[in-house]
């Protein structure tokens, strides 16, 4: 079966053809569905809230398995390395590491707290 059948499956999945990134904040009941933070694409309550985690397969799996797998993940780390080699990263003045590694919460999805972050290009 094709991932993208799984994927676009409304018994999966609410508005399964929706760019809605705010769905997996809300299936690890960061969010709620009935926030303003949820922004569905259209009318949703939480007991029409469809998300199966188990549908949802990222480069599919055994022999037909995505074959630019390898690939992404290598142009992933290219460009986290190009990130690093052309920009140096500062934190904001007065942040607390500390502070920020306890506030870190766990749920389906790992959410973290804002990481105030500056880059300035190295040449």
């Amino acid at each position: 079966m094709p991932m993208s059948t799984l994927h676009r499956d409304p018994r999966n999945f609410s508005y399964p053809s929706a760019f809605w990134p705010e769905r997996w904040l809300i299936a690890s009941g960061h969010i709620s569905v009935d926030s303003k933070e949820a922004r569905a694409p259209g009318p949703l309550t939480k007991d029409q809230f469809v998300h199966n985690d188990t549908a949802f397969i990222t480069f599919g799996l055994g022999p037909l398995a995505c074959v630019g797998k390898a690939l992404a993940n290598l142009q992933m780390r290219m460009f986290v390395c190009a990130l690093l080699q052309k920009f140096e990263f500062q934190l904001r003045n007065g942040w607390d590491p500390k502070a920020y590694d306890d506030s870190i919460r766990e749920y389906v999805n790992l959410t973290t707290p804002e990481l105030p972050v500056y880059l300035r290009a190295r040449w």
